[in-house]
């Protein structure tokens, strides 16, 4: 059975969050949280008030370029966000 995840990490800093925030989650923690039956197709996501570093946003593109894996886990992508853009989001969708 294929199933679905998606994964975040919030920071709530004034300063941009950097690469090993997003590498920490698929590092470390996916491997722990995903189940291990199945198989699971994981979508990250990244909410830092203050945006992301350069670093980061170019692992994003090398997780859209390259997904990451393990034993019974792909990602499927990532997105970084920022207050702005979820503010913006939220603006439109309340249209």
């Amino acid at each position: 059975m294929k199933k679905t995840l998606i994964l975040g990490e919030c920071k709530w800093t004034l300063e941009a969050a950097d690469r090993k925030v997003m590498a920490n989650l698929v590092e470390e923690k996916i491997a722990r949280i995903v189940p291990k039956q199945g198989h699971w197709r994981v979508y990250l996501l990244g909410f830092s008030r203050s945006g992301w570093t350069s670093g980061a946003q170019a692992y994003q593109e090398q997780i859209q370029r390259l997904p990451a894996r393990g034993e019974n886990w792909v990602t499927s992508g990532m997105r970084l966000l920022d207050l702005a853009q979820v503010d913006a989001d939220l603006a439109q969708w309340s249209i």
